[in-house]
């Protein structure tokens, strides 16, 4: 967090290693914000696992120079979507529209598409209208 960039953090949050940013360079992503909040506290209830430490590591570099964005998975999304299936509708309009890839940000209720910088969001802004929505820059 002090140094900036992106950080894979493992064990209780004590062993911090940078990942490789390259692969964002020149990425813009698109955060929508439906009309609807979603409850953290609800979102693990229906996930229905403990928060306790698992030794699952990662079977891919997050970030590597040819990423399969196809491997990236959000359990919540599953869970959210049956309860607020709009996100999935926000979800298609973004793939429809270029996106590398789009999810659920943490357990809801955003969601986001990564696009690349010669994408422009002009038109995917004016499908979700009804939405806010900003555009970021990851820092690297």
């Amino acid at each position: 967090f002090l140094e900036g960039g992106i950080k894979h953090i493992t064990g209780k949050g004590e062993i911090i290693n940078n990942i490789n940013t390259a692969v964002l360079k020149n990425k813009k992503i698109l955060l929508v914000f439906p009309k609807f909040n979603i409850s953290t506290k609800w979102a693990y209830s229906q996930v229905k696992k403990h928060l306790d430490s698992i030794d699952n590591h990662t079977k891919f570099s997050p970030l590597a120079e040819n990423v399969n964005w196809k491997l990236f998975n959000n359990d919540f999304e599953n869970i959210v979507s049956r309860t607020y299936p709009e996100i999935l509708k926000i979800k298609d309009i973004l793939y429809k529209e270029g996106a590398l890839y789009s999810g659920l940000s943490g357990s809801g209720s955003t969601m986001f598409g990564l696009y690349n910088d010669t994408v422009s969001l002009d038109k995917v802004q004016s499908l979700l209208s009804q939405y806010q929505t900003n555009i970021a820059f990851p820092i690297i």
